[in-house]
């Protein structure tokens, strides 16, 4: 049985006003609250004491520069209700959703306001799971299209280079144009990386010699007021790592520092290595380290609040345009996938530095970045070259035909099946393009295993990923764009390969 408690009609009332779900607050025409429930005070992060008696402009400080404030207006003018919903900025800079309801009353306006944060979150992020798909799709095209182009633009200076010679006069506007692309190169991947359309392929990567690499591209990307530094101890320190994924942390952090700067100041950059306690100077053999890897800044810094919250997706506290609250929660997620850990210092006026700690690699050395020589392996055996780009496929033809390959090359896969069935002459390497109008470059080297068993495949990809293509376990892909070296390597590779 219930108790039975005796209260008067207005404290009746007001108690259970206070126990409602949606806020309710009560606002003279002077902006003055004349009524705050316990809701609607937590709502705004204070106690009913501090709000009621006082103007909203005291309470909350610019409040009257808002859309909300704007709205309130309307109603205390034109005595009309209006329903909306309002993103609430806390002085923390935090922010929640509300859905307001405002109502006219004889004393000024009646607010009703109920707490749909989670709800909108929730749609923001399908929202932004939707805006990223569509944007992934579009990405996918165009880099496949792009990588193409640069495939021709790389090709064609390799080749020109191949023939006039190093010590050639136009040597050196060669290089320019092969490095340009090598750079275009690099920011597709980013932009596949950004999309989540990239398949990762780790290997020893030093987050040195990439901090290195990217020092160009990263003072482009801050301006003139804001100077950049890189501090780096150990550049031979590997992680086992796909280099855009330490690209793609680097980079949006640096962006990050950027923004906490808007008057200027210092981005820092700097890398070494932790060895384990008790090992000196260096590390015994088999002993792996720790690689630590930091971006520090000059910035506004960051309140308690504000830190305990940058790594969820969809958080931000830039203005609408400005972020997507999402380079920070990508950061975390590729650390994590790494195996490393993310921690964040940081003070109202004293800056940030992120530092990230990743298990060193005892897998070898990073791979030079380096260009290819000119020279390159050869052979004898017949190449089926089958591409849509007619720039691709007349680069790779003729690459492979200068170094004494036959080829038979092909816009599609039906072209090249009608080339060489029935032909009588063997096929002993299929290079293709795995995007193809009508039947892809995976059907395309099954159907051609029917008249040659022994023939093996090089798939050629534009996006950095299979493209939606049912590949086999260990198919052999190289990525666009590519070199005149790098194609002649891995049809050797390939070929050399083969079963006796």
């Amino acid at each position: 049985m219930l108790p039975v408690v005796s209260l008067d009609p207005e404290s009746a009332l007001h108690v259970s006003i206070d126990h409602l779900l949606e806020g309710v607050q009560v606002i003279g025409f002077d902006w003055t609250y004349l009524y705050v429930n316990e809701t609607a005070a937590r709502h705004g992060e204070r106690s009913v004491h501090d709000l009621v008696g006082v103007t909203m402009m005291h309470a909350y400080p610019g409040i009257d520069t808002t859309p909300l404030f704007r709205a309130l207006h309307r109603v205390m003018t034109s005595r009309q209700s209006e329903e909306l919903v309002n993103e609430f900025t806390y002085p923390t800079g935090a922010t929640r959703w509300f859905e307001l309801r405002i109502q006219p009353v004889p004393v000024g306006v009646c607010v009703l306001s109920l707490d749909i944060t989670e709800r909108r979150t929730a749609e923001l992020q399908l929202q932004q799971t939707q805006k990223m798909e569509t944007v992934g799709q579009l990405v996918g095209g165009i880099v496949h299209d792009f990588n193409n182009s640069l495939t021709v633009m790389m090709g064609n200076a390799d080749l020109v280079t191949m023939r006039l010679g190093q010590d050639h006069p136009a040597s050196g506007e060669l290089q320019e144009i092969a490095q340009a692309a090598e750079q275009a190169a690099a920011l597709t991947q980013q932009l596949l990386a950004f999309a989540r359309k990239r398949h990762t392929r780790r290997h020893a990567v030093a987050p040195g010699e990439v901090l290195g690499h990217l020092e160009p591209l990263l003072r482009r990307l801050l301006p003139r007021n804001v100077g950049l530094q890189l501090v780096r101890a150990h550049d031979g320190a590997c992680v086992w790592a796909d280099r855009t994924q330490l690209e793609q942390i680097v980079l949006n952090l640096v962006v990050n520092a950027r923004d906490a700067m808007p008057t200027g100041g210092t981005v820092t950059m700097g890398v070494h290595l932790e060895l384990p306690a008790g090992t000196g100077r260096a590390a015994p053999d088999g002993l792996a380290g720790t690689v630590v890897l930091s971006v520090a800044d000059t910035g506004t810094g960051m309140t308690p609040e504000i830190q305990a919250r940058i790594f969820e997706a969809f958080f931000t506290t830039k203005a609408e345009g400005r972020g997507t609250g999402l380079g920070l929660a990508v950061v975390r997620e590729v650390v994590e996938q790494l195996g490393g850990t993310i921690d964040v210092a940081s003070a109202p006026g004293a800056g940030s530095t992120f530092t990230i700690r990743l298990p060193q690699s005892l897998r070898g050395e990073a791979p030079a970045r380096r260009r290819e020589p000119s020279g390159a392996p050869s052979g004898r055996e017949a190449v089926l070259l089958v591409d849509g780009a007619p720039g691709v496929r007349s680069f790779a033809r003729t690459v492979l035909q200068r170094s004494g390959y036959q080829v038979i090359d092909a816009e599609s896969a039906e072209a090249a099946l009608r080339s060489v069935t029935g032909a009588g002459a063997p096929v002993d390497l299929l290079v293709t393009d795995l995007v193809l109008p009508g039947m892809d470059g995976a059907q395309l080297a099954i159907r051609l295993r029917d008249d040659f068993p022994d023939v093996r495949a090089v798939f050629l990809s534009g996006d950095g990923r299979q493209a939606g293509v049912d590949l086999p376990a260990g198919a052999d892909v190289l990525e666009k764009p590519f070199t005149a070296h790098a194609l002649l390597v891995r049809v050797r590779d390939v070929l050399n390969a083969r079963p006796a």
